[in-house]
This record gives structure tokens, sequence and C-alpha cells, in this order.
């Protein structure tokens, strides 16, 4: 009974345990797909300011291809210079304005550079940003499967010795119902033993009162009562005791 018990009590207590592992796993699994869904995030970011960046580049390519072109007009300006009279007086009318261009499209260019090299050093420390933090996703998942793993040996671990059990209660109950038949035929010996005993008593009994002549009648009661003789048969037996002690 205390064996039943204690076996109980252990399916109970791995049963709990199986379950709590059971959470815990389910726990892991919804934490792997956040990690997931993560990851997946820190790699659009990633390829956004890879595109903005890409854009930035472009951006500066056309400033620089602008600046390539105006070098150009400035030559073309200065082939100008031998040209008649006239043109150096309109030259000169359009001097001032094309100094203050130049200086505005300078600052221009300055600022935007400046902007563009800053939105540069941006974009790369987001891209360093989003590197280490998909590397922190990926070390937290192979953790996590690591943790499964364990888990998951455990939780097959103990599925065993469920099983175990259950083998150890099965095999307990199949002893118990030999066990149970081993007795009954023990007593269905002893019973037949007991009866063979009685029968040869009996025997001798009744052989010792047969070779006495005066002990016969005393047989009438005991066969009588052994035969279960009716009141009929007693007195023809009762005869017979006679007619033999007449003999």
């Amino acid at each position: 009974m205390a064996r039943k018990q204690t076996n109980n009590q252990q399916k109970r207590n791995l049963q709990e345990q199986i379950k709590k592992l059971k959470n815990e796993i389910e726990e892991l699994k919804l934490e792997r797909e956040e990690n997931k869904k993560s990851v997946l995030h820190f790699m659009q970011e990633a390829e956004m300011s890879q595109n903005e960046l890409k854009r930035a580049q472009e951006v500066i390519s056309q400033l620089t291809s602008q600046k390539s072109e105006n070098t150009c007009l400035d030559a073309s300006q200065e082939c100008c210079h031998a040209a008649p009279t006239g043109l150096e007086n309109e030259r000169s009318r359009t001097d001032g304005f094309e100094g203050l261009y130049k200086s505005t499209e300078h600052e221009t260019l300055a600022l935007q550079n400046e902007f563009l090299k800053e939105k540069d050093r941006s974009t790369q420390q987001v891209i360093h940003d989003l590197s280490q933090r998909l590397d922190q996703a990926s070390l937290s998942l192979r953790q996590w499967q690591e943790k499964y793993d364990d888990l998951y040996t455990l939780h097959m671990g103990l599925e065993i010795q469920i099983k175990e059990i259950e083998q150890a209660k099965t095999r307990e109950i199949q002893l118990r119902s030999l066990n149970k038949v081993l007795r009954n035929e023990i007593r269905k010996m002893k019973q037949a033993q007991d009866e063979s005993l009685n029968i040869e008593y009996l025997r001798n009994v009744i052989i010792k009162f047969l070779e006495k002549k005066t002990t016969r009648p005393q047989l009438v009661p005991i066969l009588s009562a052994l035969l279960q003789c009716t009141h009929e048969d007693k007195t023809k037996l009762h005869q017979i005791v006679q007619n033999s002690i007449a003999v």
C-alpha cells in the first residue's frame, strides 16, 4: 500500500514537472518568435539606412557633376575676354551677380556636403547599432535553442520515468494477481490434504470398529451420518450389523 502511494506521488510529481516544462517550452517558443520579428525589423531598418546612404551618395554625385559644369562655364567665360569691348562692358555688369551666385553656390555646396557627411556618419552608426542588435538577437536565439534542447532532454527523461513507473505498477498488479492465484492453490491443496487425512482417519476408525463384534453396533450412527441415511436405511443398516454379530 505504501509503495503504491509512493509510486502515485512520484507520478504526480513527474506530471507536474512535465507540465511546467511544457509551459516553459511554450514561453521559449514565443520568445523565439519575438526574436525573429526583432531580427527582421533590424534587417529592414538596416536596408532603409543603406538606401538612404545610397541616395545621399547619388546627391553627392549630382552635386559633383554640377560643380564640373560650373567649372566649364568659368572656362568659357575666360575665353570671352578676347571678345570686342562691348562684351567687356556687359561682363563688368554681370560680375557682381556671378560673384554673388558663386559665393552662394559655394556655401550651399559646403552645407550640403556637411549635411551628407553627417548623414553618412549617422547612417553608419545606425548600421553599426543594428549590427550589434542583430548579433545580440542571434546570441539570444542560440541561447534559447540550447535551453530548449536541455528542457526537451529533461522532458524526455521524465517521460521515460513515467513509463517506467507505469510498467512497475503493471508488474505490481500482475504480481498481486499471481500471489492471489498461488494463495488459492495453496488453500485448495491444503483442503485436499485435510480431506485426504480425514478419509484415512475414518477408514481406520471403521476398520477398528469392524474388527470387534461388540463395537460394530456403534458404527450405525457414524455411517448413517456420513451416508446421510434415511430412517429406513438406518433400520436396514442396524439389521445388517446384528446379522454379522450373530454369525
